[in-house]
């Protein structure tokens, strides 16, 4: 897990508020399985879909509520596609997987998904700034996730819904 952390950038600042809305430092809302998270516009993994390997990656990082405290916190996606993603495509169609290192939901450690159906469409690619949004519907990701002994596996199953900006360089 320590390489995990150690190969992503990232840059931290951001606080929500209790508003159901997009916060100043917001880049859109998401809904993952059913409860809606500000997605975090400070807090940011590096994105990018790489001609060489044929692949892209890009992180969505919500701000979690515990008590008074936001955490932010990422869900990792990655894809596959001979060609750099446009206006129009649909993610869910490149053998889009996402990853995350814990659940608040299960509790689970670990958790590896694949989508098994909904769309995750791209809706603009912007790369003066670096960033792609996208229009997450009914987006279903299905896998598992390793208990606390690291041993044993339990299926989990997500649903995002929503409509993110995350940052993204095509290279």
């Amino acid at each position: 897990m320590v390489a995990l952390f150690a190969t992503m950038t990232f840059a931290l600042t951001s606080c929500g508020d209790d508003d159901d809305e997009p916060s100043v430092g917001s880049n859109g809302t998401i809904s993952i399985n059913g409860t809606k998270y500000n997605v975090d516009k400070y807090m940011a993994f590096v994105g990018e879909w790489d001609s060489d390997s044929e692949e892209g990656k890009f992180s969505v990082v919500i701000d979690y509520k515990e008590g008074k405290d936001i955490i932010p916190w990422p869900y990792d996606f990655n894809f596959k596609s001979k060609i750099a993603p446009k206006v129009g495509d649909d993610l869910s169609e490149k053998e889009l997987t996402m990853f995350t290192t814990g659940d608040y939901y299960t509790g689970l450690n670990i958790i590896e998904t694949k989508a098994t159906s909904g769309a995750a469409i791209v809706k603009n690619i912007d790369e003066e700034n670096n960033t792609m949004t996208i229009q997450f519907s009914n987006l279903k990701m299905e896998g598992y996730g390793y208990e606390d002994d690291f041993v044993n596996t339990k299926s989990v199953s997500y649903i995002f819904d929503g409509t993110v900006t995350v940052d993204f360089d095509i290279r």
